[in-house]
């Protein structure tokens, strides 16, 4: 059983890696069929062809046997390791708080993949709202009486929103990888 350690960061590049050569190795041959009075398979002779494609077979499973424990150990460094990150408020001030929080790297990273996605397309569906009405209120004006209800003031503040999203996924990215780059992982195989 080999035993390595290493820091999170290389740990992501690794397992980029390994996944990389476990596909390349899944697309090997590893089975022919030929005839019975076939001698050479692929330019060797079949009992040639045959160790190659043992081992490339055992090369395979080591790779996979090393990526699940290198990926168990990135999933516990996820849990247990935490980073400060600014408290998020609302849409109206994500970053205006001086507040922070500590939270795991695994909150972090469900945390931006949920800003990313989820308020992202909130704030994108709100502008989208914002300029629907701005032109519907173009086509009325000086035709007849037009109000425009805008009680949250969101015209104001959601161009903000969307750069104080993005500045915030920014500074996660920047905690994760000052975290990623010092935390150590241990690993067997």
């Amino acid at each position: 059983m080999k035993k390595e350690t290493i820091t999170l960061r290389e740990g992501l590049r690794l397992l980029n890696t390994l996944d990389r050569k476990i596909k390349s190795r899944s697309e090997d041959t590893l089975i022919a069929v030929y005839s019975k009075d076939t001698f050479i398979l692929d330019g060797l002779t079949i009992n040639q062809w045959e160790e190659p494609a043992k081992d490339k077979w055992r090369s395979l499973n080591n790779k996979i046997k090393k990526r699940n424990a290198l990926k168990n150990a990135i999933l516990r460094a996820n849990l247990v390791n935490t980073i400060r990150v600014p408290k998020f408020v609302s849409l109206d001030s994500v970053i205006k708080s001086d507040e922070t929080e500590e939270i795991s790297f695994a909150e972090a990273i469900a945390r931006k993949a949920y800003y990313k996605e989820t308020l992202q397309k909130i704030v994108n569906k709100i502008k989208s709202h914002i300029e629907d009405n701005n032109h519907i209120y173009e086509q009325f004006k000086g035709k007849t009486e037009v109000v425009y209800n805008d009680p949250c003031y969101l015209w104001k503040s959601i161009s903000v929103s969307r750069e104080n999203i993005a500045s915030y996924l920014k500074k996660i990215d920047r905690e994760l990888d000052k975290a990623a780059a010092k935390t150590e992982i241990t690993f067997e195989y």
